[in-house]
């Protein structure tokens, strides 16, 4: 059976993007804060609500980028197999 190997590059790569998705989680929370007027106790309060929703825009993230891997093999220029 073939050894999957995750070089560290690829390890930190992986991590900016979930701490890119925390930030932007971050950022929606406090544009709900200031859309709905609430109390910025919101912003520590609801933090098991940002970490769900960071977790849920890695997932989509990655669900679009393996259909890119999977798809851009069939468009690519002058290389048959």
């Amino acid at each position: 059976m073939k050894e999957i190997v995750l070089t560290t590059e690829r390890q930190k790569r992986e991590l900016f993007i979930l701490l890119g998705c925390f930030i932007g989680a971050i950022g929606l929370n406090i544009l709900g804060i200031i859309m709905y007027h609430t109390a910025w106790k919101e912003l520590y309060t609801q933090w098991f609500a940002v970490l769900l929703l960071t977790f849920v825009i890695y997932f989509i993230i990655l669900f679009f980028r393996l259909l890119y891997f999977a798809v851009r093999p069939l468009f690519r220029k002058g290389r048959t197999r």
